[in-house]
This record gives structure tokens, C-alpha cells and sequence, in this order.
């Protein structure tokens, strides 16, 4: 038997769902490079809800996803950003890391810089923007922290570092300087 679906029942989550479909459509149609038959502001069908693509802004992407599962709306940056949830293991801002398929050993690797850490529910390495904001060189806290967990990653994965690194003496291309 199929079970009854009057909208009277559901329409509050209804309207929420279309007015949050909408703030991330129009988001995406401002941002995403034009494409036909608006293709950019679609939203893909996943596991636990929906998503975007990559979302070109100021050098970097992001995604947005909607959790149905977890009732959760979750924006992710290319470069590691964690805005924070309300009532998740990690509730502040925060910059992230992970390996996957991950190595055994994370969690107890050494990364920098002060304030660092492997949270173990997310299995991902932690710094926190506030870590981050409050540090001296904040631009190389970040730094430190990306190539530290890079390190420990490709390290106990046993990944072939010298295949995949620049030698010490590279310089980028005079073509790269703005």
C-alpha cells in the first residue's frame, strides 16, 4: 500500500526546501560560468540528498550540499574551509585535512602548528579558524598545517614523494607572475 502524500501535511517543509533550492540556484547562477540550458545551476541527486558542483569563486571553489539524511545544509571549500555546524563533532570554523583511503597512524601523526589536531568521529586533521586568526603569521600557520598533514598522509600511506613533489630548486614560470 502507498502511503497518503497530502501536501497540507508536508508544505512547511515544502516551502523551506524550495526557498533553500533557490537562495543555492540563484547562488550558483551568479557565480557559474553560463552554460546551455542553464546546466550550471543544476542540482545532482546523491546518497543522503542533493549537491552542486564545484562553484568557481575568487581562485578557489566550493560545494553545497543538502543532507537530507542529516538535516544539515553543508557548504565544503577546495582549500580545506569548514564554516562549522551547530551540534557536529566540529561546531567552529575550522580548516581540515584528511587521507583517504586513510593510513593507519593518523591519528596519532605529528602536524603543525600549535593547536593542530586528528579529530577522531570526522577522521580528518583540525585547525581552527580562531588557531589560525590568533597566530602571529596566520598565512603560515595555514601553510604549515597543509604541508604537514600533506606530509604525514603521503608518509604513512607510503606514497612515492619524489614522483609526486617539485625538486627544492623549482621556480614557477616568469608566465605565472601576475
Amino acid at each position: 500500500m502507498w502511503p497518503r502524500l497530502t501536501l497540507d501535511e508536508w508544505a512547511p517543509t515544502q516551502t523551506t526546501l524550495h526557498r533553500w533550492t533557490q537562495m543555492v540556484g540563484k547562488t550558483r547562477l551568479a557565480l557559474a560560468p553560463m552554460q546551455n540550458h542553464w546546466w550550471q545551476v543544476v542540482l545532482y541527486v546523491t546518497e543522503r540528498g542533493l549537491t552542486t558542483s564545484p562553484i568557481p569563486y575568487d581562485g578557489r571553489t566550493f560545494d553545497i550540499s543538502f543532507d537530507f539524511t542529516g538535516h544539515k545544509l553543508i557548504a565544503r571549500t577546495s582549500d580545506g574551509w569548514w564554516p562549522g555546524t551547530v551540534g557536529s563533532p566540529v561546531a567552529e570554523p575550522a580548516f581540515y585535512a584528511y587521507s583517504y583511503p586513510e593510513p593507519a597512524g593518523c591519528d596519532v601523526a605529528p602536524v603543525r602548528p600549535d593547536g593542530a589536531y586528528y579529530h577522531p568521529v570526522m577522521h580528518e586533521w583540525i585547525l581552527t579558524y580562531e588557531s589560525v586568526r590568533t597566530s602571529p603569521d596566520p598565512e603560515g600557520a595555514l601553510l604549515e598545517f597543509f604541508q604537514s598533514t600533506y606530509e604525514a598522509a603521503a608518509d604513512l600511506a607510503k606514497w612515492p614523494r619524489a614522483a609526486l613533489e617539485r625538486p627544492a630548486s623549482w621556480k614557477p614560470p616568469p608566465s605565472s607572475r601576475t
